[in-house]
């Protein structure tokens, strides 16, 4: 279950344009077709019941859940903005740890669900950087340098993008649902999003 974002970005950067990437599906007869990675439904904030239900049914399907949570959403002082149920039960670096354990992809969904793009930009990457920090301490063998960091609000700035390029393997903002096919360096990964309503509404 280790065909993530990451690991899909990490492979296309690695190999050439012309090779197959190695979950493809293999054009031998006598070789049974591997996993195939284009679509990412990607679950953010940290909410305990649902995500533990996500792994499950990804788990179901033999599929790796892209889990992003905020860093500091399970703290008692953690104030979450208006459109949330105050007091909704979120997860914990105990979970998060243990749905990486069984083949997630547990990520940073910064550091306290700001909207970046509406602050100075010391402040933006200060905010950037605690979330990694905590995220280093509690997540077992976090390294930024192989994280995709997902913009809460999907809210970044060309600044912001620039600044934290060098940092992690790759980040995810608004932008085109579909992405370019990876290609050697690619860090910008852009998708769109529904929330907090009913999307079955």
């Amino acid at each position: 279950m280790d065909h993530t974002r990451r690991t899909f970005l990490a492979a296309a950067s690695v190999t050439a344009a012309s090779a197959a990437l190695p979950w493809l599906p293999t054009t031998r007869a006598d070789q049974p077709a591997k996993k195939r990675h284009i679509v990412t439904l990607s679950f953010d904030d940290g909410f305990k019941k649902s995500f533990i239900k996500i792994a499950e049914i990804y788990e179901k399907y033999k599929l790796s859940a892209c889990l992003n949570v905020i860093a500091t959403g399970h703290r008692q002082d953690f104030q979450p903005p208006g459109q949330y149920i105050a007091g909704s039960p979120r997860g914990d670096f105990v979970l998060w740890n243990e749905l990486k354990q069984r083949g997630h992809e547990v990520m940073p969904h910064t550091y306290r669900h700001a909207n970046l793009q509406k602050m100075p930009f010391a402040e933006a990457t200060d905010l950037i950087r605690r979330c990694l920090d905590v995220f280093a301490e509690h997540l077992k063998d976090f390294d930024p340098k192989k994280a995709v960091y997902n913009f809460a609000y999907n809210a970044s700035t060309p600044k912001l993008e620039k600044w934290l390029a060098d940092r992690v393997r790759a980040f995810r903002t608004g932008g085109q649902a579909i992405n370019p096919w990876p290609y050697p360096k690619q860090v910008k990964l852009t998708c769109t999003s529904f929330g907090p309503g009913n999307c079955e509404k």
